[in-house]
């Protein structure tokens, strides 16, 4: 949410992915044929996503302490 008032557009979108590849990591851990939820690593992208928030949160906090 931080994230998103400097950045609303990019924030949503990484907020899509990162919800997306989180379902898909979701089924893929619970799939019967990938043992030991080796299936999850179809959606493992989500840690991109949540890197990239964290990144524009920190660029926002930064931001807001040097001015």
């Amino acid at each position: 949410m931080i994230s998103g008032l400097k950045y609303p557009t990019a924030s949503a979108l990484l907020g899509a992915g990162w919800l997306v590849n989180r379902i898909i990591y979701a089924v893929g851990y619970t799939r019967k044929d990938k043992e030991g939820g080796k299936g999850r690593l179809a959606g493992a992208g989500f840690w991109l996503c949540q890197f990239a928030l964290y990144g524009m949160t920190g660029k926002v906090g930064w931001d807001v302490l040097m001015n």
